[in-house]
């Protein structure tokens, strides 16, 4: 049985997240440890995926006035505001079943699976979004090439009645495998258009987020035969490379698209 620490995190700004994602994408390949972090956001953030022209911003007035990041991974843009996050940081182990996690689909699906579970737990209709319709240059407007992720429908994202509260994106380091993704609670100013749980007459509060957490934990012990023990916020919980941070603040590399 493999090591893993997981984090229940403080709020902390937008660089600083997805420099502690990088970090533990990084250190996970060097050292084989699991690190799995549950966090929240200190202030509004526009979080941009990889390929994302940040251009396309200007079409959305809602969001002139939050702070912007990029993410490591693809996928549409996130607002940060009434959401909660996650991020999984795993080595190129093989499941129980003998499968790569690498493949993308094994981490997705067991843990989109959980997250499904635990909402029927609420007694709300939870599924997996069936579609397989792909964002590409000869279909280029799909549902699935919206600007903003929780207007895109993928295969295996988490929707209720048909509204997307839950999804996640993948980046590799070798056979490393980082995912994160966030559950979307309730209903942003800077972004009217998407509705939360609260809005599907279901409010969370912490008691709840801790049973998803367990149930979450528990599916990544089992699958990938990982013991985790949980640490206190701490920095020195990864090393943060600075140049790496200044990369991430910086307008080049918000602005890269």
């Amino acid at each position: 049985m493999s090591t893993g620490l997981f984090l229940a995190d403080e709020p902390r700004t937008g660089v600083d997240n997805m420099a502690i994602d990088q970090a533990m994408l990084e250190q996970t390949a060097n050292a084989g440890i699991a690190r799995i972090r549950f966090y929240r956001w200190s202030e509004p953030t526009d979080s941009l995926g990889y390929y994302q022209r940040y251009s396309d911003l200007s079409g959305y007035p809602e969001l002139q006035s939050v702070s912007v990041v990029r993410r490591p991974t693809g996928g549409g843009a996130i607002v940060h505001h009434h959401d909660w996050t996650y991020s999984i940081s795993l080595a190129g182990a093989r499941s129980k079943v003998n499968q790569t996690i690498g493949a993308a689909e094994n981490l997705y699906n067991c843990i989109h699976e959980a997250v499904v579970r635990w909402l029927e737990g609420f007694g709300l209709r939870a599924q997996l979004w069936a579609s397989m319709a792909q964002c590409n240059s000869s279909n280029p407007k799909p549902a699935s090439c919206s600007f903003l992720c929780f207007q895109r429908r993928q295969s295996g994202d988490v929707v209720v009645d048909g509204h997307k509260v839950f999804g996640s994106a993948q980046r590799r380091l070798g056979t490393t495998v980082l995912q994160h993704g966030s559950l979307l609670l309730a209903r942003s100013p800077h972004a009217t258009s998407l509705i939360g749980l609260h809005e599907l007459s279901t409010t969370v509060d912490d008691d709840n987020l801790s049973s998803l957490i367990q149930s979450l934990l528990g599916v990544i012990q089992q699958k990938y035969s990982v013991e985790i023990a949980q640490v206190e916020p701490s920095e020195t919980w990864v090393k943060i490379c600075p140049e790496t941070h200044a990369r991430l603040a910086s307008e080049k590399w918000i602005r890269r698209i």
